[in-house]
């Protein structure tokens, strides 16, 4: 009976070891608030050029800090 308990003892700790494997990458995501400028654009009113390399900066700066959605 003790080998009996034994073996499932290594059985769930074999599972669970094999469980627990973390993800070769990690999702790390986020928000860009547009409404009211609050993240971007800065301003209603900047011509189409402004607005994109304002929202370049946003992505260039996320992706520095590891963030990839």
């Amino acid at each position: 009976m003790k080998l009996f308990f034994r073996l499932l003892l290594i059985g769930c700790i074999t599972v669970q070891s094999q469980s627990i494997n973390k993800p070769k990458i990690e999702f790390r995501g986020v928000w860009i608030a547009t409404v009211v400028n609050i993240d971007w654009p800065k301003k209603a009113d900047d011509i189409d050029l402004k607005k994109k390399t304002d929202f370049i900066a946003i992505l260039d700066q996320y992706k520095t800090m590891n963030f990839n959605a």
